[in-house]
């Protein structure tokens, strides 16, 4: 992976409302950075891709144990 320097785009802020997205800007300071963006592999973006799905199909199986088990859903307060 490598970061890119870049100029921030002059209207991103316009563009964003534009798209409906209204959190640009929290406490004064930008939601995200605008002077870089990063450049990935290939292979890079299927290794996130895999530990991804990973990662989602841990939080289903930890979903179905929260449900299935009256105890974790008070603990949780659902």
């Amino acid at each position: 992976m490598e970061r890119v320097s870049i100029t921030e785009r002059p209207d991103w802020r316009e563009k964003a409302h534009e798209y409906g997205f209204n959190f640009h800007t929290m406490y004064g300071e930008p939601y995200w950075c605008e002077d870089a963006y990063y450049k990935l592999t290939l292979s890079q973006v299927e290794k996130l891709e895999e530990v991804t799905a990973e990662l989602h199909q841990m939080c289903l199986k930890v979903v179905e144990k929260v449900i299935a088990s009256d105890e974790l859903m008070t603990k949780f307060r659902i």
